[in-house]
C-alpha cells in the first residue's frame, strides 16, 4: 500500500493546514478531521490555545500524551474535568478559582479532596451546595 493508499501526504497535509488557517478559525474541527485520517497526526503545528485542547480533548481523549498542559487556565480546567476526569493527574489545581471549584464539584464531587475551600466566595458556595449539600461542612463562617 502506497501512501496515496494510506491518506494524505505531508505535503498535502501542510498545505491543507496553510489554507485552512486562512479560510476557517476553527482549528478544533480541523484537528479532529486530521486525526480521523491519521490517529498520529502531528498537532504541535496547529498551535492550540487551551479552550482548543480542551474542545479537542473531549472527543479524543487519547491525544491526552500530546497536549501542551501549560496553555490550560482554571477555567479550560474545570470544563475539561467535568467531561474527561482521567487527567486530573495532570491537572495544575492550584488555577482553579473559587467559580472553577464550584463548577467543577458540582459534576465531579470526587475532587473534593483537591479543593482549597477558601477559595469559594457566597455565590461560589450557594451554587454548589445547592447540587452537593454534602460539603456544606467543608464552608467556614457559614
Amino acid at each position: 500500500m502506497n501512501d496515496k493508499d494510506k491518506g494524505l501526504s505531508e505535503s498535502e497535509k501542510n498545505e491543507i493546514i496553510a489554507e485552512f488557517f486562512d479560510d476557517d478559525p476553527d482549528v478544533v474541527d480541523y484537528a479532529c478531521e486530521l486525526l480521523d485520517e491519521d490517529p498520529n497526526a502531528d498537532l504541535s503545528e496547529l498551535g492550540l490555545e487551551g479552550f482548543q485542547w480542551v474542545d479537542l480533548l473531549s472527543c479524543h481523549p487519547e491525544v491526552g500524551d500530546r497536549c501542551e498542559w501549560e496553555k490550560l487556565s482554571g477555567r479550560n480546567w474545570s470544563f475539561l474535568l467535568e467531561e474527561q476526569p482521567q487527567f486530573a493527574d495532570r491537572c495544575n489545581w492550584a488555577e482553579l478559582t473559587g467559580a472553577h471549584w464550584s463548577r467543577l464539584l458540582r459534576k465531579q464531587p470526587q475532587f473534593a479532596d483537591r479543593c482549597d475551600w477558601s477559595k469559594l466566595d457566597d455565590a461560589d458556595w450557594s451554587a454548589l451546595l445547592a447540587e452537593q449539600p454534602q460539603f456544606a461542612d467543608k464552608r467556614e463562617n457559614g
